[in-house]
Protein backbone atom coordinates (compact mmCIF):
# COMPACT_ATOMS: atom_id res chain seq x y z
CA UNK A 1 0.00 0.00 0.00
CA UNK A 2 1.21 3.50 -0.84
CA UNK A 3 1.72 6.05 1.90
CA UNK A 4 0.79 9.72 1.65
CA UNK A 5 4.38 10.95 1.82
CA UNK A 6 5.15 9.03 -1.38
CA UNK A 7 2.31 10.65 -3.36
CA UNK A 8 2.00 13.94 -5.22
CA UNK A 9 -1.23 15.81 -5.87
CA UNK A 10 -2.55 18.71 -7.92
CA UNK A 11 -5.79 20.64 -7.38
CA UNK A 12 -7.90 22.13 -10.16
CA UNK A 13 -10.37 24.62 -8.70
CA UNK A 14 -13.40 25.61 -10.76
CA UNK A 15 -16.22 28.07 -10.14
CA UNK A 16 -16.46 30.94 -7.69
CA UNK A 17 -14.26 32.34 -4.95
CA UNK A 18 -16.27 30.42 -2.35
CA UNK A 19 -15.25 27.20 -4.08
CA UNK A 20 -11.65 28.44 -4.18
CA UNK A 21 -11.69 28.67 -0.38
CA UNK A 22 -12.69 24.98 -0.23
CA UNK A 23 -9.86 24.15 -2.65
CA UNK A 24 -7.40 25.97 -0.41
CA UNK A 25 -8.69 23.96 2.55
CA UNK A 26 -8.13 20.74 0.60
CA UNK A 27 -4.64 22.02 -0.21
CA UNK A 28 -3.91 22.57 3.47
CA UNK A 29 -5.37 19.19 4.40
CA UNK A 30 -3.30 17.31 1.80
CA UNK A 31 -0.11 19.16 2.68
CA UNK A 32 -0.59 18.57 6.41
CA UNK A 33 -1.11 14.87 5.74
CA UNK A 34 2.25 14.43 4.05
CA UNK A 35 1.23 14.60 0.38
CA UNK A 36 3.54 16.57 -1.92
CA UNK A 37 2.15 19.22 -4.21
CA UNK A 38 2.78 18.94 -7.98
CA UNK A 39 2.96 22.00 -10.21
CA UNK A 40 0.68 20.48 -12.86
CA UNK A 41 -1.83 17.66 -13.18
CA UNK A 42 0.50 15.82 -15.58
CA UNK A 43 3.12 15.57 -12.83
CA UNK A 44 0.72 14.43 -10.09
CA UNK A 45 -0.17 11.00 -8.75
CA UNK A 46 -3.55 12.38 -7.64
CA UNK A 47 -5.58 15.01 -9.50
CA UNK A 48 -8.31 16.61 -7.40
CA UNK A 49 -10.94 18.51 -9.39
CA UNK A 50 -13.12 20.78 -7.26
CA UNK A 51 -16.16 21.32 -9.48
CA UNK A 52 -18.89 23.90 -9.88
CA UNK A 53 -22.50 22.88 -10.53
CA UNK A 54 -24.39 26.16 -10.21
CA UNK A 55 -25.62 26.74 -13.78
CA UNK A 56 -25.45 24.97 -17.14
CA UNK A 57 -22.25 26.62 -18.38
CA UNK A 58 -20.43 25.85 -15.11
CA UNK A 59 -21.56 22.23 -15.20
CA UNK A 60 -20.39 21.89 -18.79
CA UNK A 61 -16.98 23.34 -17.92
CA UNK A 62 -16.63 20.92 -15.00
CA UNK A 63 -17.51 17.93 -17.19
CA UNK A 64 -15.05 19.06 -19.87
CA UNK A 65 -12.23 19.35 -17.32
CA UNK A 66 -13.00 15.92 -15.87
CA UNK A 67 -12.94 14.36 -19.34
CA UNK A 68 -9.68 16.10 -20.20
CA UNK A 69 -8.03 14.77 -17.06
CA UNK A 70 -9.41 11.26 -17.59
CA UNK A 71 -7.89 11.32 -21.07
CA UNK A 72 -4.57 12.70 -19.84
CA UNK A 73 -1.26 10.92 -19.90
CA UNK A 74 0.22 8.79 -17.15
CA UNK A 75 -1.09 6.65 -14.34
CA UNK A 76 -3.03 9.05 -12.17
CA UNK A 77 -5.82 8.86 -9.65
CA UNK A 78 -8.70 11.21 -10.51
CA UNK A 79 -10.69 12.57 -7.57
CA UNK A 80 -13.75 14.70 -8.28
CA UNK A 81 -15.38 16.73 -5.53
CA UNK A 82 -17.45 19.90 -5.08
CA UNK A 83 -20.83 21.22 -6.11
CA UNK A 84 -21.32 19.19 -9.29
CA UNK A 85 -20.67 15.88 -7.56
CA UNK A 86 -22.75 16.86 -4.53
CA UNK A 87 -25.68 17.40 -6.86
CA UNK A 88 -25.13 14.60 -9.37
CA UNK A 89 -23.05 12.03 -7.51
CA UNK A 90 -25.02 8.97 -8.65
CA UNK A 91 -25.11 10.05 -12.30
CA UNK A 92 -21.39 10.85 -12.43
CA UNK A 93 -20.45 7.61 -10.66
CA UNK A 94 -22.54 5.66 -13.16
CA UNK A 95 -21.49 7.53 -16.32
CA UNK A 96 -17.79 7.98 -15.50
CA UNK A 97 -16.62 4.79 -13.80
CA UNK A 98 -13.01 5.71 -14.63
CA UNK A 99 -13.08 8.30 -11.81
CA UNK A 100 -11.30 6.87 -8.78
CA UNK A 101 -13.27 8.82 -6.20
CA UNK A 102 -16.51 10.79 -6.54
CA UNK A 103 -17.14 12.96 -3.48
CA UNK A 104 -19.55 15.78 -2.64
CA UNK A 105 -18.63 19.10 -1.03
CA UNK A 106 -15.70 19.16 1.35
CA UNK A 107 -16.32 17.92 4.90
CA UNK A 108 -14.42 16.31 7.78
CA UNK A 109 -14.47 12.86 6.16
CA UNK A 110 -12.80 13.81 2.86
CA UNK A 111 -9.26 12.76 3.76
CA UNK A 112 -10.26 9.41 5.24
CA UNK A 113 -12.38 8.61 2.19
CA UNK A 114 -9.54 9.58 -0.14
CA UNK A 115 -7.17 7.18 1.63
CA UNK A 116 -9.76 4.41 1.57
CA UNK A 117 -10.73 4.80 -2.09
CA UNK A 118 -7.18 5.24 -3.38
CA UNK A 119 -5.65 2.63 -1.02
CA UNK A 120 -3.23 5.15 0.46
CA UNK A 121 -2.17 5.09 4.10
CA UNK A 122 -2.11 8.55 5.63
CA UNK A 123 1.16 8.46 7.53
CA UNK A 124 0.84 11.87 9.09
CA UNK A 125 -2.19 12.89 11.13
CA UNK A 126 -2.99 16.57 10.53
CA UNK A 127 -3.56 18.52 13.73
CA UNK A 128 -3.57 22.24 13.02
CA UNK A 129 -4.80 22.40 9.42
CA UNK A 130 -4.93 25.81 7.75
CA UNK A 131 -5.77 26.87 4.23
CA UNK A 132 -2.88 27.02 1.80
CA UNK A 133 -3.36 29.30 -1.23
CA UNK A 134 -3.26 27.63 -4.64
CA UNK A 135 -1.54 30.70 -6.06
CA UNK A 136 1.54 31.97 -4.28
CA UNK A 137 2.31 35.57 -3.37
CA UNK A 138 -1.11 37.13 -3.91
CA UNK A 139 -1.61 40.20 -1.70
CA UNK A 140 -5.26 39.32 -1.02
CA UNK A 141 -7.25 36.42 0.43
CA UNK A 142 -10.89 35.40 0.44
CA UNK A 143 -12.44 34.93 3.88
CA UNK A 144 -15.64 32.86 3.83
CA UNK A 145 -17.89 33.61 6.80
CA UNK A 146 -20.79 31.22 6.25
CA UNK A 147 -21.99 28.25 4.24
CA UNK A 148 -25.23 27.63 2.36
CA UNK A 149 -28.23 29.89 1.87
CA UNK A 150 -31.75 30.07 3.28
CA UNK A 151 -33.26 32.55 0.82
CA UNK A 152 -34.50 29.79 -1.51
CA UNK A 153 -34.64 31.93 -4.64
CA UNK A 154 -36.61 29.97 -7.21
CA UNK A 155 -33.84 29.92 -9.82
CA UNK A 156 -31.01 28.94 -7.48
CA UNK A 157 -29.58 25.49 -6.80
CA UNK A 158 -27.26 26.55 -3.97
CA UNK A 159 -29.58 25.40 -1.13
CA UNK A 160 -29.85 22.02 -2.88
CA UNK A 161 -26.06 21.73 -2.94
CA UNK A 162 -24.84 23.55 0.14
CA UNK A 163 -27.88 23.42 2.42
CA UNK A 164 -29.35 26.16 4.57
CA UNK A 165 -27.39 29.16 5.79
CA UNK A 166 -24.90 28.40 8.55
CA UNK A 167 -22.73 31.19 9.97
CA UNK A 168 -19.18 30.21 10.91
CA UNK A 169 -18.02 30.66 14.49
CA UNK A 170 -16.39 34.12 14.73
CA UNK A 171 -13.23 32.64 16.25
CA UNK A 172 -12.79 30.44 13.17
CA UNK A 173 -13.31 33.43 10.88
CA UNK A 174 -10.84 35.56 12.82
CA UNK A 175 -8.27 32.77 12.89
CA UNK A 176 -8.62 32.33 9.12
CA UNK A 177 -8.18 36.07 8.62
CA UNK A 178 -5.11 36.22 10.89
CA UNK A 179 -3.48 33.31 9.06
CA UNK A 180 -4.14 35.00 5.73
CA UNK A 181 -2.49 38.22 6.90
CA UNK A 182 0.45 36.29 8.33
CA UNK A 183 0.81 34.71 4.89
CA UNK A 184 1.13 38.10 3.22
CA UNK A 185 -2.43 39.21 2.48
CA UNK A 186 -3.05 42.91 2.97
CA UNK A 187 -6.57 42.80 1.51
CA UNK A 188 -9.25 40.51 2.97
CA UNK A 189 -12.28 39.86 0.77
CA UNK A 190 -15.34 38.81 2.78
CA UNK A 191 -17.49 36.27 0.96
CA UNK A 192 -20.51 34.01 1.45
CA UNK A 193 -23.63 33.34 -0.53
CA UNK A 194 -25.03 36.39 1.30
CA UNK A 195 -22.74 38.06 3.83
CA UNK A 196 -25.60 40.22 5.18
CA UNK A 197 -27.16 37.03 6.62
CA UNK A 198 -24.26 36.51 9.05
CA UNK A 199 -25.43 36.11 12.65
CA UNK A 200 -23.73 34.94 15.80
CA UNK A 201 -25.93 35.25 18.83
CA UNK A 202 -27.18 38.82 18.90
CA UNK A 203 -24.40 40.06 16.63
CA UNK A 204 -24.37 40.52 12.88
CA UNK A 205 -22.06 41.44 10.02
CA UNK A 206 -20.92 44.89 11.28
CA UNK A 207 -19.70 43.39 14.57
CA UNK A 208 -17.73 40.67 12.77
CA UNK A 209 -16.17 43.03 10.23
CA UNK A 210 -15.14 45.52 12.90
CA UNK A 211 -13.37 42.69 14.73
CA UNK A 212 -11.59 41.62 11.55
CA UNK A 213 -10.49 45.21 10.95
CA UNK A 214 -8.61 45.17 14.29
CA UNK A 215 -6.14 42.56 12.98
CA UNK A 216 -2.66 44.08 12.59
CA UNK A 217 -1.57 44.18 8.97
CA UNK A 218 -5.01 44.40 7.36
CA UNK A 219 -5.07 47.35 4.96
CA UNK A 220 -8.25 46.72 2.98
CA UNK A 221 -11.46 44.83 3.64
CA UNK A 222 -13.83 44.24 0.73
CA UNK A 223 -17.48 43.17 1.12
CA UNK A 224 -18.89 40.91 -1.61
CA UNK A 225 -22.38 39.50 -2.19
CA UNK A 226 -24.67 41.72 -0.11
CA UNK A 227 -28.30 40.74 -0.73
CA UNK A 228 -30.13 43.97 -1.62
CA UNK A 229 -33.17 43.07 0.48
CA UNK A 230 -31.03 42.91 3.62
CA UNK A 231 -28.72 45.93 3.39
CA UNK A 232 -29.46 47.86 6.58
CA UNK A 233 -28.36 51.30 7.72
CA UNK A 234 -25.93 49.53 10.06
CA UNK A 235 -24.17 47.95 7.07
CA UNK A 236 -24.08 51.25 5.17
CA UNK A 237 -22.67 52.96 8.27
CA UNK A 238 -20.09 50.19 8.58
CA UNK A 239 -18.72 50.95 5.11
CA UNK A 240 -18.89 54.70 5.71
CA UNK A 241 -17.23 54.73 9.15
CA UNK A 242 -14.62 51.96 9.05
CA UNK A 243 -11.72 53.31 7.00
CA UNK A 244 -10.25 49.86 6.36
CA UNK A 245 -13.32 48.91 4.35
CA UNK A 246 -12.96 49.96 0.73
CA UNK A 247 -15.76 52.07 -0.70
CA UNK A 248 -17.15 49.23 -2.78
CA UNK A 249 -20.29 47.10 -2.45
CA UNK A 250 -21.30 44.07 -4.49
CA UNK A 251 -25.11 43.96 -4.54
CA UNK A 252 -26.62 41.28 -6.82
CA UNK A 253 -29.96 42.83 -7.79
CA UNK A 254 -30.71 40.06 -10.38
CA UNK A 255 -33.66 42.05 -11.77
CA UNK A 256 -35.74 45.17 -11.15
CA UNK A 257 -39.19 44.15 -12.38
CA UNK A 258 -41.29 43.64 -9.26
CA UNK A 259 -43.25 40.88 -10.97
CA UNK A 260 -40.14 38.96 -11.99
CA UNK A 261 -38.49 39.45 -8.60
CA UNK A 262 -41.59 38.16 -6.86
CA UNK A 263 -41.50 35.07 -9.07
CA UNK A 264 -37.82 34.67 -8.20
CA UNK A 265 -38.70 34.73 -4.50
CA UNK A 266 -37.20 38.15 -3.87
CA UNK A 267 -38.83 41.31 -2.49
CA UNK A 268 -37.53 44.30 -4.41
CA UNK A 269 -38.61 46.32 -7.43
CA UNK A 270 -37.31 49.16 -9.60
CA UNK A 271 -38.15 51.92 -7.14
CA UNK A 272 -36.94 50.08 -4.05
CA UNK A 273 -33.58 49.19 -5.59
CA UNK A 274 -33.09 52.62 -7.16
CA UNK A 275 -33.80 54.22 -3.79
CA UNK A 276 -31.27 51.86 -2.18
CA UNK A 277 -28.59 52.96 -4.66
CA UNK A 278 -29.38 56.62 -3.99
CA UNK A 279 -29.38 56.05 -0.22
CA UNK A 280 -25.99 54.33 -0.28
CA UNK A 281 -24.47 57.02 -2.51
CA UNK A 282 -25.99 59.73 -0.36
CA UNK A 283 -24.29 58.31 2.75
CA UNK A 284 -21.05 57.29 0.98
CA UNK A 285 -20.55 59.64 -2.01
CA UNK A 286 -17.31 57.99 -3.18
CA UNK A 287 -18.72 54.43 -3.14
CA UNK A 288 -18.63 52.16 -6.21
CA UNK A 289 -21.48 49.69 -6.63
CA UNK A 290 -21.20 46.42 -8.49
CA UNK A 291 -24.17 44.21 -9.36
CA UNK A 292 -25.29 41.22 -11.43
CA UNK A 293 -28.48 40.75 -13.41
CA UNK A 294 -30.17 37.68 -14.81
CA UNK A 295 -31.58 37.90 -18.34
CA UNK A 296 -34.31 35.65 -19.70
CA UNK A 297 -35.93 34.44 -16.48
CA UNK A 298 -39.22 32.57 -17.21
CA UNK A 299 -41.99 35.02 -18.00
CA UNK A 300 -39.63 37.93 -18.67
CA UNK A 301 -41.25 40.15 -21.32
CA UNK A 302 -39.68 42.85 -23.45
CA UNK A 303 -41.23 45.34 -21.03
CA UNK A 304 -39.52 43.63 -18.07
CA UNK A 305 -36.21 43.62 -19.93
CA UNK A 306 -36.70 47.26 -20.82
CA UNK A 307 -37.01 48.05 -17.12
CA UNK A 308 -33.56 46.54 -16.56
CA UNK A 309 -32.06 48.74 -19.30
CA UNK A 310 -33.84 51.76 -17.88
CA UNK A 311 -32.45 50.95 -14.44
CA UNK A 312 -28.92 50.82 -15.84
CA UNK A 313 -29.42 54.23 -17.45
CA UNK A 314 -30.80 55.81 -14.28
CA UNK A 315 -28.68 54.11 -11.59
CA UNK A 316 -25.45 54.16 -13.61
CA UNK A 317 -23.89 51.37 -11.58
CA UNK A 318 -20.10 51.28 -11.70
CA UNK A 319 -19.54 47.59 -12.43
CA UNK A 320 -22.17 45.17 -13.71
CA UNK A 321 -22.17 41.53 -14.78
CA UNK A 322 -24.94 39.73 -16.59
CA UNK A 323 -25.82 36.10 -17.22
CA UNK A 324 -28.66 34.30 -18.93
CA UNK A 325 -31.10 32.24 -16.92
CA UNK A 326 -30.13 28.58 -16.61
CA UNK A 327 -33.00 26.14 -16.14
CA UNK A 328 -31.95 24.00 -13.19
CA UNK A 329 -33.66 20.76 -12.12
CA UNK A 330 -35.46 20.71 -8.76
CA UNK A 331 -35.62 24.50 -8.51
CA UNK A 332 -38.89 26.37 -8.26
CA UNK A 333 -38.43 28.08 -11.62
CA UNK A 334 -37.82 24.85 -13.55
CA UNK A 335 -41.50 24.15 -14.19
CA UNK A 336 -42.59 27.76 -14.71
CA UNK A 337 -44.43 28.61 -17.89
CA UNK A 338 -43.04 31.23 -20.25
CA UNK A 339 -39.53 29.82 -20.67
CA UNK A 340 -37.67 32.37 -22.80
CA UNK A 341 -36.06 30.99 -26.01
CA UNK A 342 -32.25 30.84 -25.97
CA UNK A 343 -32.00 33.16 -28.98
CA UNK A 344 -33.93 35.88 -27.16
CA UNK A 345 -31.95 35.41 -23.95
CA UNK A 346 -28.67 35.82 -25.81
CA UNK A 347 -29.93 38.91 -27.66
CA UNK A 348 -31.02 40.52 -24.40
CA UNK A 349 -27.67 39.69 -22.84
CA UNK A 350 -25.82 41.38 -25.71
CA UNK A 351 -27.94 44.53 -25.50
CA UNK A 352 -27.52 44.60 -21.72
CA UNK A 353 -23.73 44.29 -21.84
CA UNK A 354 -23.36 46.81 -24.66
CA UNK A 355 -25.27 49.42 -22.66
CA UNK A 356 -23.41 48.77 -19.43
CA UNK A 357 -20.10 48.77 -21.32
CA UNK A 358 -20.78 52.34 -22.45
CA UNK A 359 -21.78 53.39 -18.93
CA UNK A 360 -18.71 51.81 -17.35
CA UNK A 361 -16.41 53.42 -19.93
CA UNK A 362 -17.92 56.85 -19.30
CA UNK A 363 -17.37 56.44 -15.56
CA UNK A 364 -13.76 55.36 -16.01
CA UNK A 365 -12.99 58.27 -18.35
CA UNK A 366 -14.32 60.62 -15.68
CA UNK A 367 -11.63 59.27 -13.32
CA UNK A 368 -8.75 60.48 -15.53
CA UNK A 369 -6.74 63.04 -13.57
CA UNK A 370 -7.91 61.79 -10.18
CA UNK A 371 -5.89 59.88 -7.60
CA UNK A 372 -6.76 56.43 -6.25
CA UNK A 373 -5.22 53.78 -4.04
CA UNK A 374 -3.98 50.76 -5.97
CA UNK A 375 -2.98 47.32 -4.71
CA UNK A 376 -0.08 45.93 -6.76
CA UNK A 377 -0.41 42.23 -7.63
CA UNK A 378 2.20 41.56 -10.30
CA UNK A 379 5.43 42.98 -11.66
CA UNK A 380 5.49 42.80 -15.47
CA UNK A 381 8.88 44.41 -16.09
CA UNK A 382 11.17 46.97 -14.45
CA UNK A 383 8.67 49.82 -14.85
CA UNK A 384 5.26 48.16 -15.38
CA UNK A 385 3.02 46.72 -12.67
CA UNK A 386 -0.49 45.23 -12.64
CA UNK A 387 -2.90 45.91 -9.84
CA UNK A 388 -6.41 47.00 -8.91
CA UNK A 389 -7.85 50.21 -7.60
CA UNK A 390 -9.78 50.04 -4.36
CA UNK A 391 -12.90 50.19 -6.55
CA UNK A 392 -12.18 46.87 -8.27
CA UNK A 393 -12.47 43.31 -6.99
CA UNK A 394 -10.12 40.62 -8.33
CA UNK A 395 -11.15 38.48 -11.30
CA UNK A 396 -14.47 40.21 -11.95
CA UNK A 397 -13.52 43.89 -12.32
CA UNK A 398 -10.85 45.90 -14.07
CA UNK A 399 -7.06 46.02 -13.94
CA UNK A 400 -4.86 49.04 -13.17
CA UNK A 401 -1.72 49.28 -15.35
CA UNK A 402 0.76 51.32 -13.35
CA UNK A 403 4.10 52.76 -14.41
CA UNK A 404 6.74 53.24 -11.74
CA UNK A 405 10.49 53.74 -11.62
CA UNK A 406 10.80 51.89 -8.32
CA UNK A 407 9.83 48.41 -7.14
CA UNK A 408 6.33 48.53 -5.66
CA UNK A 409 5.19 44.90 -5.89
CA UNK A 410 2.64 43.57 -3.34
CA UNK A 411 1.94 46.88 -1.64
CA UNK A 412 -0.75 49.57 -1.81
CA UNK A 413 0.28 52.84 -3.47
CA UNK A 414 -1.31 56.13 -4.39
CA UNK A 415 -1.62 56.52 -8.15
CA UNK A 416 -2.78 59.16 -10.60
CA UNK A 417 -5.13 57.95 -13.32
CA UNK A 418 -3.82 58.93 -16.78
CA UNK A 419 -6.00 56.83 -19.08
CA UNK A 420 -8.85 54.34 -19.43
CA UNK A 421 -9.35 51.47 -21.89
CA UNK A 422 -12.47 49.29 -21.84
CA UNK A 423 -12.85 48.26 -18.18
CA UNK A 424 -9.27 49.03 -17.19
CA UNK A 425 -7.32 52.04 -15.94
CA UNK A 426 -3.74 53.12 -16.38
CA UNK A 427 -1.64 55.54 -14.44
CA UNK A 428 1.54 56.44 -12.58
CA UNK A 429 2.64 56.97 -9.00
CA UNK A 430 1.10 60.09 -7.52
Amino acid sequence: MLVSSDCTYHIISLGCSKNLVDSERINGLMDSSGFKRAESSDEADIVIINTCGFIKSAKEESIDVILDELNGSGERHIVVTGCLTERYKDEITRDMPEIDMVYGVLDDHFLAELGKNLHIRINRTPEDVSRIPLFDSLPYAYIKISEGCSHNCNYCSIPLIRGRHNSYHPDLVLDDAKRAVAGGAIELIIIAQDITAYRWGDEGLPWLINRISEIDGVRWIRLLYCHPDHITDDIIDLVRNNRKIVRYLDIPFQHVSGRILQSMGRKGNFEVYHDLVKRIRGRIPEVRIRSTFMLGYPGETEEDFGMVLDFLQKAKLDRVGGFVYSREENTGAYALKGQVPEKIKKRRYREFMELQGRISTEKLVMMIGSEVDVIIEEKVDETTFLGRSEFDAPEVDGIFFLTSGRDIDKIIVRAKVTGAVDYDLMGELA
